[in-house]
């Protein structure tokens, strides 16, 4: 993809977040090229941010992008967002939004409807961007 996006006349870049989740082994392989804010996840009871480990594609044809691996034991949460969230909360720091957004994944009340509520979203007309919420939870119980 990065190397199409170099190559292409559209002079474009994009960040992208991409995750395998292998729920036999409980390990999910990620990399982030560029991604904000970086997705956080629950790794049995530790929240973690997943801090990008690459740059935007389309911007370096010969970036190579790195794999990591996060295991689980019992319980994993993931939950990521696009940079529109953070954008409407224009009066506040980088460090607030962040940590406005870590308190909300932590309450685990990140949900379509409880977000729209929390955040005010419906009824919302003019947004500065597009607003995106993934959220991925699977628990497995070893017998």
């Amino acid at each position: 993809l990065n190397e199409e996006l170099c190559h292409s006349e559209i002079g474009k870049h994009a960040t992208v977040f991409l995750a395998l989740i292998n729920t036999n082994l409980n390990v999910m392989s990620w990399s982030s090229a560029g991604h904000y804010p970086a997705p956080l996840v629950n790794v049995d009871n530790e929240w973690q941010w997943l801090e990008s480990n690459g740059l935007a594609v389309g911007i370096m044809p010969d970036n190579i992008y790195t794999g990591i691996q996060t295991q689980w034991q019992q319980e994993f949460w993931l939950y990521a967002c696009t940079d529109g969230l953070f954008e409407l909360w224009a009066d506040a720091t980088l460090s607030e939004k962040e940590k406005k957004w870590k308190e909300l994944v932590e309450s685990k009340q990140v949900n379509p409807q409880s977000l729209a509520s929390t955040l005010k979203l419906d009824g919302l007309v003019d947004i500065p961007d597009d607003i995106t919420f993934l959220s991925v939870n699977y628990s497995h119980e070893r017998r």
